[in-house]
C-alpha cells in the first residue's frame, strides 16, 4: 500500500529550535502528515516500508522520549527476553538487537 501522508522538510524558526536540542539532525528533519510528526529526513526514504510493516506476535516495541533512559531500557528488555544471556548481548551491537523503526536502512 502506498504511503498516504505528506512529508515536508522542516524549515524556519521551528527548524532552528529543533536542531538546537537535537544537533545530529541539523541537515535533515521532516514533518509527516496532518499532525506534522517530526522525523529524521532519512525517514522519507523508508516511510512506505515502515507504513506497510507487519508486526509479529513476539515483537517488542520500546517507545520513549529523548534522554529518558532508552538505551538502559533496551538493554534490560533484551536481556529479559533472552534469558539474561549477557555474553550474547556483548557480542551483538545494541542497534542490531534493537533497531530503530524510524531509522530503517534496508
Amino acid at each position: 500500500q502506498n504511503f498516504p501522508y505528506s512529508i515536508a522538510k522542516l524549515r524556519g524558526v521551528l527548524h532552528t529550535k529543533f536542531v538546537k536540542d537535537f544537533p545530529p539532525h541539523q541537515n535533515g528533519i521532516v514533518q509527516v502528515g496532518r499532525e506534522k510528526w517530526i522525523m529524521p529526513e532519512k525517514y522519507s526514504e523508508f516511510a512506505e516500508t515502515i507504513y506497510n510493516f507487519e508486526a509479529r506476535p513476539d515483537d517488542v516495541f520500546i517507545c520513549t522520549l529523548p534522554r529518558s533512559g532508552t538505551t538502559w531500557t533496551q538493554e534490560m528488555i533484551w536481556l529479559i527476553c533472552n534469558d539474561l544471556d549477557y555474553e550474547k548481548a556483548k557480542s551483538i551491537p545494541l542497534i542490531q538487537r534493537f533497531p530503530y523503526l524510524e531509522f530503517v536502512t534496508n
